[in-house]
C-alpha cells in the first residue's frame, strides 16, 4: 500500500520517523483496542476497518492491519514527541494483547510510511530454502504470522 504525498511530506518535516510491525492473529479488533484510548489525545483520527492516523500536536501514528499482524509508524518533531508516541503505542498493544512476551522493534525511516518494514516482511516471507528441516521452510514460506514458529528466525535459539 502507498502512503499519500501528505504523509510523505509530513514525515520529512517532521524529521523523526520509525516503524515497526507485531505479528498477530486478530490485527482489526487490536486496531480497535489500541486506537481507541489513544484517541482522546490525538488532535484527529482518520481511517476506519485496517487502518488508522492519530494526528497529534508534534507528531502523527499510523497503525494498519495486515494478514498476520500490524504495522506501526511514527513521526514527530522531535525524539522525545517519537519517543513518546512509540511509548504510548507499545502501552496500548501490551494492554491489547494477551502475549506472555511481545517484542517490538524500532526501525528508522524517511520518507513513505512502512517501506522498510514491508520489504522487511517481504525478505523474511521469502528466504531461501534453511538447512534446518522441511518443516521450517514450508513455515517460512507461508504467512508473516507463522514466522514466528520457524526455528531458523526465532532470537530465543
Amino acid at each position: 500500500m502507498a502512503a499519500d504525498d501528505q504523509s510523505i511530506r509530513e514525515a520529512g518535516a517532521y524529521g523523526h520517523a520509525v516503524e515497526s510491525y507485531v505479528l498477530a492473529s486478530n490485527p482489526c479488533d487490536l486496531i480497535e483496542q489500541i486506537s481507541l484510548p489513544i484517541s482522546h489525545l490525538a488532535r484527529r483520527v482518520n481511517g476506519k476497518g485496517t487502518e488508522r492516523t492519530l494526528v497529534f500536536d508534534e507528531g502523527k501514528a499510523i497503525v494498519r492491519g495486515f494478514e498476520g499482524g500490524l504495522l506501526l509508524w511514527v513521526c514527530a518533531s522531535n525524539l522525545v514527541v517519537r519517543h513518546a508516541l512509540q511509548i504510548l503505542l507499545e502501552s496500548s498493544l501490551f494492554l491489547a494483547t494477551s502475549e506472555n512476551r511481545l517484542m517490538i522493534s524500532w526501525y528508522p525511516t524517511a520518507g513513505e510510511p512502512f517501506v522498510v518494514i514491508e520489504g522487511l516482511l517481504g525478505h523474511i516471507i521469502t528466504i531461501p530454502p534453511v538447512k534446518r528441516g522441511d518443516d521450517c521452510q514450508t513455515i517460512c514460506k507461508t504467512t508473516a504470522s507463522d514466522v514466528k514458529n520457524c526455528p531458523a528466525l526465532r532470537e530465543d535459539q
